[in-house]
């Protein structure tokens, strides 16, 4: 039976009508339809229907072509999906989606090129609603689904980004794009920052110029200082930060000089003359916030412009302010700023203010720090803290993490694991279950054991914790085995 005579014949007479052009039944379909069958019409049209509706269509000649989905992460592999739901799902015992562990899983997904499965995503809505941005193109346009067509964001995810395709990527990744990017060709990152910066919001330009911090260079100066009249009042100031530094100045700005010139300047001594620098305070600041003030004094001030304030190199800065209470601390604060994290070290050795300033916060403080730069500090200040006792460990190691956003070496790690279970032997420590669940967010791989014993030591809450780094171990295995 061929199906294209019953089409051209048999339908064709079903529309004109039976009665004018009787169907030859027996040429066009043959045995199954016999001569004189009275149902032959029947069945001639049960059939034609059929073959109808199974009928692929035919091909457009031209097509409209609408964006489709470009992301191509692997999913969470079956034998693991039940257990993914049951930690970051609705369920009574799941990490509530702002929890630390919650934002650390969707960092790890994000690092290993990981997502949920899609039709997981409404078991793990609040998940996802927190974030999307980290698990892929899928998620984000499953927050889309009901928008508009103009409120609809891009849904780009590639695995690998080149400056053909950098500018479609989500913010967090054309930040890392253009800060990798300067360390090996500094012309070409800012030569992608200027094709697009007409164009980007003021937090995304923040960010793009944040990244310019590797690599600055003289090399950049024009650019920097067609940003004087940009729009956006940071963008402005980061600038201006910027071109000091490639220029050599200080930093002519009010405010900075306003702060710098609370600090004295006096000399010492008869035989072996010395400069002493002394920090006076505002009669308004009482001792019990004088870190917090200096947190928002001196974070965005570089280390060369108080130098220079006083007609001294940097490391003869640090020893007139050794004799000050509180002057070192504003100095790790600039030190930071300008990346000197030589002087941090320096200054962690001697004094307890680096942890101090770290469990404040107050490294993150309009410094802008890229990923790599923020996990040398880091490690820099445990590892030159090693004598300390970390006092209020549990907000050390948020603010640690919240500062890396990453697990920390193995040697810095274990900085931290000594001085927990040393503080914990003497009874010191209090909320362990926090502190835990922060060592895993920075535990190595080859440190998670040192956690998992430290999670089923606790009564509550270090089954989670277990459960949690079981998964992501296993999900590194299958991100290794692509």
């Amino acid at each position: 039976m061929k199906t294209s005579g019953l089409k051209s014949d048999v339908f064709s007479a079903f529309l004109l009508g039976t009665s004018r052009r009787r169907p030859d039944y027996a040429r066009t379909v043959g045995a199954p339809l016999a001569a004189g069958d009275p149902k032959a019409d029947l069945k001639a049209m049960a059939l034609l229907a059929q073959i109808l509706r199974l009928e692929r269509p035919a091909a457009p000649h031209e097509f409209l072509a609408s964006p489709g989905l470009s992301g191509k992460r692997k999913v969470i592999p079956d034998d693991l999906r039940d257990r993914f739901i049951r930690l970051f799902g609705a369920g009574k015992f799941a990490f509530a989606p702002t929890d630390p562990l919650s934002a650390g899983m969707a960092q790890a997904l994000d690092r290993l090129f990981l997502a949920p499965h899609p039709y997981d995503f409404q078991r793990l809505e609040g998940f996802v609603r927190t974030h999307a941005d980290r698990l892929g193109a899928d998620a984000v346009a499953w927050l889309d689904r009901d928008k508009s067509a103009e409120e609809r964001r891009g849904y780009f995810d590639l695995a690998v980004l080149n400056d053909d395709n950098w500018s479609y990527a989500a913010p967090t990744r054309r930040e890392r794009y253009i800060g990798e990017k300067r360390a090996t060709d500094p012309s070409g990152a800012r030569a992608l920052i200027e094709a697009v910066w007409a164009t980007e919001a003021a937090d995304m330009r923040l960010r793009l110029l944040a990244a310019l911090r590797t690599g600055l260079s003289a090399d950049d100066q024009p650019f920097l200082e067609g940003l004087s009249k940009d729009r956006a009042p940071k963008v402005r100031d980061l600038a201006a930060s910027f071109l000091a530094r490639v220029a050599g100045v200080a930093v002519d700005r009010p405010a900075h000089k306003e702060t710098l010139g609370r600090i004295t300047k006096e000399t010492k001594g008869i035989f072996r003359k010395r400069s002493v620098l002394k920090l006076e305070l505002p009669a308004t600041v009482i001792d019990l916030v004088w870190l917090h003030w200096v947190m928002s004094e001196f974070s965005e001030i570089p280390i060369e412009s108080c130098a220079a304030q006083f007609d001294m190199s940097v490391s003869d800065l640090v020893d007139a302010a050794a004799d000050d209470a509180r002057l070192p601390a504003a100095i790790a604060l600039m030190a930071a700023q300008s990346r000197r994290f030589d002087i941090v070290a320096q200054l962690a050795k001697a004094s307890n203010h680096p942890v101090a300033l770290l469990s404040s916060g107050g490294f993150s403080r309009g410094q802008d720090f890229t990923p790599a730069e923020a996990l040398t500090l880091a490690e820099t200040i445990v590892r030159s803290g090693a004598n300390s006792k970390f006092p209020a460990l549990n907000a050390f190691l948020s603010q640690l993490y919240a500062l890396t956003g990453c697990a920390l070496a193995p040697t810095a790690f274990q900085v931290i694991a000594d001085a927990t279970e040393r503080q914990w032997s003497e009874g010191t420590l209090r909320e362990m279950p926090g502190i835990v669940a922060s060592l895993a967010l920075l535990a190595p791989p080859s440190n998670r054991e040192t956690v998992r014993f430290l999670a089923l030591s606790l009564e509550e809450g270090g089954g989670s914790v277990i459960a949690w780094l079981d998964l992501l171990g296993s999900l590194e295995k299958v991100s290794s085995n692509e």
